[in-house]
């Protein structure tokens, strides 16, 4: 099942297989197409699905969410060129790139978090459910008690009181169905 989990997973593997790949390129082709296909087809596969993740987990604020994600994006790609040329002087390419698939490595324990949010409501449903049984199992027993409780007029014309019938009947059984003796 392609989940947005499965294909944010499946983006980061092309991203950092990609990049890695383009580290040891023999010349600019093997880059354009490992660096520029590969890692594109990743970054593709991690920003629609992180985009409806997003969606999926806020329903009250879900466009200042949606905001914030894409603005994230964007300030991203201000920061990575200048990351990137830094690091291009300091290690020179291969050094430059292998620091960068290390970079783009942490995108996958970030995608593993991804979970729908189905999942987190599990936890809430039980409890919600727990408190159901609780109040239905007290309105029955405050019921059961009131029933005990009362005694209709008719019960009391043959002269039992009600301790007798709570004798005879056991002190569980409502006195409303309990048989009249004649």
């Amino acid at each position: 099942v392609l989940t947005n989990r499965v294909v944010n997973l499946a983006g980061a593997v092309f991203l950092v297989t990609g990049t890695l790949i383009a580290a040891f390129a023999p010349n600019i082709v093997v880059v354009i197409i490992f660096w520029g296909l590969f890692s594109g087809i990743g970054y593709g596969f991690l920003f629609g699905p992180a985009m409806v993740t997003v969606g999926q987990y806020f329903e009250k604020r879900r466009s200042l969410a949606n905001g914030l994600a894409v603005a994230g994006g964007s300030v991203g790609q201000l920061v990575l060129p200048l990351f990137l040329s830094y690091i291009l002087n300091e290690y020179g390419y291969e050094g430059a790139m292998l620091i960068y698939a290390g970079v783009c490595l942490n995108v996958i324990p970030g995608v593993m978090l991804l979970r729908p949010p189905s999942f987190y409501n599990r936890g809430k449903k039980a409890v919600q459910q727990r408190r159901e049984l609780a109040a239905k199992e007290a309105e029955e027993k405050k019921l059961q008690n009131n029933n005990l409780a009362s005694i209709s007029e008719k019960d009391l014309e043959d002269g039992e009181s009600h301790a007798d019938k709570r004798a005879m009947y056991g002190s569980t059984k409502s006195l409303d169905h309990a048989p009249m003796q004649e």
